[in-house]
């Protein structure tokens, strides 16, 4: 039977607990002990982040101005990712990360 000591808040022994001979000498499975971490690690993620895409983003769908013969760039609405205010193009939602 192996000892182990059992401290206290302050780091003082308080008493000695005895373990069994087939706890001590058994084989470690480091996989499995990863496992077990990650998940737990997982598990305490909230997954709560989330960003609007340009179908949630409030304003109109309207085509800024007309397609040709203005000079300028070929826009479509205001909610488009490329302009300011525009939606999210590939953002987060909420998900869970449990294992």
């Amino acid at each position: 039977m192996a000892a182990l000591d059992v401290y206290n808040r302050s780091g003082d022994t308080q008493r000695q607990r005895e373990l069994s001979d087939a706890l001590v000498n058994a084989t470690v499975n480091e996989a499995v002990i990863h496992q077990c971490v990650v998940a737990h690690l997982a598990n305490q993620r909230r997954g709560t982040a989330s960003t609007k895409t340009r179908s949630e983003v409030q304003g109109s769908g309207k085509k800024l101005y007309r397609q040709k013969g203005t000079g300028r760039a070929r826009v479509g609405d205001a909610k488009s990712p490329i302009r300011v205010h525009g939606g999210v193009a590939f953002g987060p939602k909420p998900r869970s990360y449990r294992q």
